[in-house]
């Protein structure tokens, strides 16, 4: 009987050793996806130097710091040897992941708005117009740089300008 009753106690203790450890393995898993998109959206956006502005809200101790994104990996690692249950820092990367998002949202509908009056200026101009209106090109979600958006708007003076010439 209380061989039985031991044996039945280790069966629940490894059963919540392997929870534990399955927990564990989801949120580590959950956290690098995180810290994965928080470097793809950075990067598409063109704002690599930004992740200094990232780290200090993830390391707000650090934050009298320029902090450069190597730097940056180097105190997340020290963060995670030191301490912050993998939930803290889950819930740190949660409200940096959610605005980075919202960021790329709005700079994805920026593209999306130029892009469209770049193709409808070129149908006006070439006289297609009239079939309808033209579907504008997708937008390019790896390459959404300041830069890239400056290139298409200066395209879109260059054709606004164009139309009004050509008008004249």
């Amino acid at each position: 009987m209380i061989l039985q009753l031991e044996e039945d106690c280790l069966n629940v203790y490894r059963k919540k050793v392997e929870q534990t450890r399955k927990q564990k393995e989801d949120l580590i898993e959950e956290l690098s996806f995180g810290e994965s998109d928080i470097e793809k959206i950075l990067s598409a956006l063109g704002e690599r130097e930004s992740f200094s502005r990232v780290c200090e809200l993830l390391y707000p101790f650090h934050a009298f710091l320029y902090v450069s994104f190597a730097y940056c990996m180097f105190l997340h690692m020290q963060v995670e040897k030191l301490g912050g249950t993998l939930l803290e820092q889950l819930a740190k990367v949660e409200p940096v992941l959610e605005d980075l998002r919202r960021r790329r949202d709005e700079r994805v509908e920026e593209f999306m708005v130029v892009q469209a009056q770049i193709v409808r200026l070129h149908a006006e101009i070439s006289g297609t117009i009239e079939n309808g209106d033209p579907v504008p090109p997708l937008v390019d979600e790896t390459n959404l740089s300041l830069r890239r958006l400056a290139e298409f708007k200066s395209q879109l003076k260059e054709l606004q300008t164009e139309k009004v010439v050509h008008h004249l």
